[in-house]
C-alpha cells in the first residue's frame, strides 16, 4: 500500500510544478523555499537563495554578498509580517543584468499559534504592463505613500541614480536632477569641482562620490581640512603629496597591451579640500605658489559653503586660486527649496535604517508624518533629517512612521505654521506724524503756559511757523 505524502509535501510538489515564479520568506525574513519557475526568472539556483535574508530597502549594491540586491528587491512589505495580505510589484535586476517588472500578491502564513510563520509570494508569469503598475501604486489603502515612495526610490537606483548611492541626491525637482547630470559630467571629465551647499547637505559625499564615478580602478584620495591648515601645514601637505605622486609612479608596473583601457593605472592621489573658505591667507598663498611653479599639479575635490568666487570679489579669497579650483561649480539645493522630495529623501533613510539588518522593518510614513516633514525648514539640511528620521524608526511600533512618532521638534513647527498670523495694521504716516506734531506742540504751550515765542524757541521754530502749525492742527490760539 502507497504511503500518503504529507500535506507538506504535497504542497511543495504543486508550487514546484507552477509555471508562475513562487517563493517563501520565513519570520527572519530569510529565503524557505524558491521554485524551479523562479529560478527560471532570476537567473539564480534556489540552493544560493536559500537562506538569504531579505531587508526591506531598494539598495543595488551587495553587503558583501553579491545576491543581496536580489534577496532585497524579493522582500514581502513589512505589513505582510504583521498579518496584511499585499499586492505589490516587485522590480529585480537579474543576473543577467535586466530589470524585470512583476506584480505579486503576498500572502502571511501562521501556525498553531496564530503567529506569523512567513510569507508566501506569488508572481505573476509575465512582466506587468505600465498601466497595471500605476494602478497597484494609487489603490487608496493606508499604504499607498509608502508603497509610491517605495517605488519611486527603487527606479530611481535602478536607472540615472545608479552611479551615485547616495541619499543627498534623491528627489525628482528640476535643481536635484541638475546636480546629478553635473555630478555625472564632472566625474566622467575628471575637471577640478567645487561642491558648495549648507552645513550638513552632504558636500563632502558627494565630493567623494565624483571622485569614485564610474571607474573601476580609483586612484587614492587625500583629504585637507581648510579649517586646520596653514601656511607652514600647507607646504608640508603639498612635499607629502609630492612624495606620495613620485611613489605611485616609480611601483607602477609596465602597462600590457590589456592595460591600455585603463586610464588610473599611473593617476596620482586627487585631493579632496574640504570647508575651502575657512584656508587661511598664507595656506592659500602657498598652495597658489606650488600651483604656478607647477609643484602642484593634482586634482582637486572642494567643498565650501559659499562661492569662491563671490568670497574673491569681497576680498576674502584669491580670486587667482577661486579661478582655478572652480571649473566646476555644483551647489546643492536646501531642501527647504524642494519640500516635494522631502518625503522621497526620508523614505530612503529610512530603507537604510532597514538595510542595517534590523528585525523589525518599516514600509514608509503615514500621510500625516509626510506632511509634516515636508513642512519642515530643515535649518540643519540632510544631516538633521538623517537624525530626526533614525529616531522615529526607533519608536515607530511599524509597519509605518506615524506623526507621532517623529520628534517634537516637527509638530511644533507645524503648530506654529498653523497659528493665525495677526494682520499687519494699515498706518498713515501723513496722519501719524501730525498727531506727533500736534502733541509736541501742545505740550511746548504747556510747559511755557501759553507763551508762543518762548513755544517756538522751545520747538527751535520760528513764530510764524509756530501759528501757521497751530491753526493747521486745530490748537486752540491763546493770548502771549
Amino acid at each position: 500500500m502507497t504511503r500518503p505524502r504529507s500535506p507538506g509535501n504535497q504542497l511543495l510538489r504543486w508550487l514546484g510544478e507552477l509555471a508562475n515564479p513562487v517563493y517563501a520568506v520565513d519570520a527572519r525574513r530569510c529565503i524557505l523555499y524558491a521554485n524551479a519557475a523562479a529560478e527560471f526568472w532570476l537567473g539564480v539556483d534556489a540552493g544560493q537563495l536559500t537562506g538569504l535574508r531579505c531587508d526591506y530597502h531598494s539598495s543595488v549594491e551587495g553587503a558583501g554578498e553579491p545576491l543581496s540586491p536580489i534577496a532585497a528587491a524579493l522582500c514581502p512589505a513589512p505589513e505582510t509580517f504583521h498579518g496584511a495580505v499585499s499586492r505589490r510589484v516587485l522590480a529585480v535586476k537579474t543576473v543577467s543584468g535586466v530589470v524585470s517588472r512583476r506584480m505579486s500578491d503576498q500572502y502571511p502564513f501562521s501556525g498553531e499559534t496564530e503567529a506569523i510563520h512567513g510569507v508566501f509570494v506569488f508572481v505573476a508569469a509575465i512582466e506587468s504592463p505600465e498601466q497595471e503598475i500605476e494602478e497597484s501604486l494609487a489603490d487608496g489603502d493606508a499604504f499607498e505613500s509608502a508603497d509610491r515612495n517605495h517605488a519611486r526610490l527603487r527606479d530611481a537606483r535602478l536607472g540615472f541614480w545608479a552611479p551615485f548611492q547616495i541619499d543627498c541626491l534623491v528627489g525628482e525637482s528640476p535643481d536635484i536632477a541638475r546636480v546629478r547630470e553635473l555630478a555625472r559630467w564632472a566625474a566622467e571629465s575628471r575637471c577640478r569641482v567645487v561642491v558648495r551647499g549648507r552645513a550638513g547637505s552632504g558636500r563632502e559625499f558627494l565630493a567623494r562620490a565624483i571622485h569614485r564615478g564610474f571607474r573601476p580602478l580609483s586612484e587614492p584620495l587625500v583629504a585637507w581640512d581648510g579649517a586646520l591648515l596653514d601656511g607652514d601645514l600647507m607646504g608640508r601637505a603639498i612635499d607629502t603629496l609630492s612624495r606620495l605622486s613620485r611613489s605611485t609612479r616609480e611601483s607602477t608596473a609596465p602597462i600590457a597591451r590589456d592595460d591600455l583601457e585603463r586610464p588610473d593605472v599611473t593617476a596620482q592621489p586627487t585631493v579632496l579640500i574640504k570647508d575651502a573658505e575657512r584656508l587661511p591667507a598664507d595656506a592659500q598663498s602657498v598652495l597658489w605658489q606650488a600651483i604656478d611653479s607647477g609643484k602642484f599639479t593634482a586634482r582637486t575635490l572642494t567643498t565650501a559653503e559659499h562661492s569662491l568666487a563671490s568670497l574673491a570679489r569681497d576680498g576674502r579669497f584669491r580670486r587667482d586660486l577661486a579661478a582655478w579650483l572652480g571649473t566646476c561649480d555644483i551647489e546643492l539645493p536646501p531642501l527647504s527649496s524642494r519640500p516635494h522630495d522631502v518625503g522621497l529623501v526620508a523614505q530612503s533613510e529610512l530603507e537604510r535604517w532597514n538595510a542595517q539588518g534590523r528585525p523589525r522593518q518599516l514600509s514608509g510614513f503615514t500621510a500625516e508624518a509626510l506632511q509634516l516633514l515636508g513642512g519642515y525648514p530643515w535649518p540643519g539640511e540632510w544631516r538633521e533629517l538623517r537624525r530626526l528620521v533614525s529616531e522615529a524608526c526607533e519608536r515607530a511600533a511599524g509597519p509605518l512612521v506615524s506623526a507621532q512618532d517623529l520628534p517634537a521638534v516637527l509638530r511644533q513647527a507645524a503648530d506654529a505654521n498653523r497659528r493665525p498670523r495677526r494682520s499687519a495694521e494699515r498706518v498713515s504716516l501723513d496722519a501719524f506724524l501730525r498727531d506727533v506734531e500736534r502733541e509736541l506742540i501742545a505740550r511746548a504751550l504747556r510747559e511755557t503756559r501759553g507763551n508762543k515765542a518762548k513755544a517756538a524757541r522751545l520747538l527751535e521754530i520760528s513764530r510764524p511757523r509756530l501759528l501757521r502749525s497751530m491753526k493747521e492742527l486745530g490748537l486752540r490760539d491763546t493770548a502771549d
